[in-house]
């Protein structure tokens, strides 16, 4: 039973259930935008007039920001007796005793009443892909998507978020990577196109393999126009054909003096997209002779991994090079030391990008995104 409010409080739906039920208080966290807040700060700015000096009016919308967290405080603190809550502070929260004090604030309504005129409610589908490198093709990995992002202010009232986690031992024009792509888009695709949602943001990361998985896809994304705003690469897989870059002395550990820039592997720009990071370490590349013709001449890169893999710059991406050493200080590199120098890049580049993912997802609650 509603709460006999005797102000303009007694048409919002959300004030009468904030009066009876300790779930539905308000604040800068709790429901901060709609009718209801704009009737809470009529209220307060009411009070504040009668004030001697008065006090600055709030603005006059829906949004419950700080200004009006702090005004609710004064008003708690000014009341007589102060508003306390269940620890006996007085908080930035309007619930139960405040919202009825608050309507006394208002003049009566004296409109014959009307029933609640539903307000058309959003919610913002965010989405979050991870491709993990090592792992088969196609292996479903969406509990470990974001499993070291801070998502504790991420507000689920008025935001939806999809992870999509994938294995991936595959990368370019291999079926099997082009069919991760078109199975991962299908699913965006089908999430952000929901009746009644409007699309949130898109994060891409991805390891190794899934490094460049991450870039395809992020490609197809740029091309359809979604909303995709940062893109992370950890340790990409990228092969010595895809680089001009020729080292200046074959390498000793620690002493790479030119590293691989990729820039003829084919891949866009992803101009659209507002943050685009590259971690990588350079400890796993090596120079080789291809032909006989001297020790320091016709260099390539080269290291011990699957198919010669090496890592660098990639063109267009912010760098994070990635200090490791898995040989615990031996002046020699042999072969056997790529994997988890690879490995331990991949280990620590994770916890980066999804720290990065999980600030930007906060950061775009409860408002969307620009568009």
């Amino acid at each position: 039973m509603a709460f006999p409010f005797q102000s303009v409080f007694k048409r919002n739906k959300k004030l009468n259930g904030c009066a009876v039920h300790d779930p539905d208080h308000i604040s800068e966290r709790d429901s901060p935008r709609g009718p209801h807040v704009l009737f809470i700060k009529q209220a307060l700015n009411a009070w504040s007039a009668k004030q001697k000096p008065p006090f600055p009016p709030l603005a006059n919308d829906e949004f419950f920001d700080a200004a009006t967290g702090t005004r609710v405080e004064l008003y708690k603190a000014s009341h007589d007796p102060p508003i306390i809550n269940f620890a006996g502070k007085i908080d930035r929260i309007v619930g139960k005793k405040t919202v009825k004090f608050l309507d006394d604030e208002l003049p009566p309504d004296i409109v014959p009443d009307l029933p609640d005129v539903p307000v058309p409610t959003k919610t913002f589908v965010d989405v979050v892909v991870q491709f993990v490198g090592g792992v088969d093709t196609g292996v479903v990995l969406d509990g470990s998507v974001l499993s070291r992002g801070n998502l504790t202010n991420y507000n689920t009232r008025t935001r939806t978020l999809v992870k999509i986690g994938r294995g991936s031992r595959h990368i370019r024009t291999d079926q099997p990577a082009r069919n991760l792509i078109v199975e991962v888009m299908g699913k965006i695709r089908t999430q952000m196109n929901l009746p009644g949602i409007e699309r949130g943001i898109i994060c891409v990361y991805g390891s190794s393999a899934g490094g460049r998985n991450a870039i395809e896809l992020a490609t197809v994304l740029e091309r359809e126009n979604f909303p995709l705003v940062y893109v992370g690469v950890e340790d990409a897989a990228f092969f010595p054909d895809e680089t001009n870059t020729v080292p200046d002395l074959p390498f000793i550990a620690g002493k790479v003096r030119n590293i691989p820039i990729f820039d003829k592997a084919g891949l866009p720009k992803l101009e659209k997209t507002r943050t685009k990071i590259n971690f990588f370490q350079t400890f796993g590349n090596h120079a080789k002779q291809r032909k006989i013709g001297g020790p320091f001449r016709d260099l390539i890169w080269t290291s011990g991994m699957d198919g010669q893999e090496i890592h660098g710059d990639i063109d267009g991406f912010t760098r994070q090079i990635i200090n490791v050493d898995p040989t615990g200080g031996a002046s020699n590199v042999f072969n056997r030391f790529d994997s988890p120098a690879h490995n331990a890049a991949v280990g620590l580049a994770t916890p980066q990008n999804e720290s990065n993912i999980a600030g930007l997802l906060v950061k775009q609650t409860p408002f969307p995104p620009p568009r």
